[in-house]
């Protein structure tokens, strides 16, 4: 099982998100963790390492670091794509 690390800016969407939702999210990540191999992951175009997951309405982005910690980065909303550009802003 990884560890799983969320970002600052995950846990405060987290907690700014219908509780519902959130759980939905948190058990997403949760499965990652256990097993990461279960499902293959949605790489993310153009950033080697990075994957996309989609839970309900919303989408997070994540790494696996050093084979042993599940890293998420960035939560947000899938009908814009302002995940997105707010990614790319982080990843400047």
């Amino acid at each position: 099982m990884l560890s799983i690390q969320l970002s600052r800016r995950v846990r405060d969407f987290l907690e700014a998100i219908p509780k519902k939702h959130a759980w939905q999210i948190a058990r997403k990540i949760q499965e990652i963790a256990t097993d990461p191999d279960t499902r293959p992951p949605h790489p993310l175009r153009g950033f080697p390492g990075y994957y996309r997951v989609k839970s309900g309405e919303y989408r997070f982005i994540y790494r696996i670091e050093d084979g042993h910690i599940l890293l998420v980065l960035i939560a947000g909303k899938r009908n814009d794509d302002e995940i997105y550009r707010d990614f790319l802003k982080m990843m400047k």
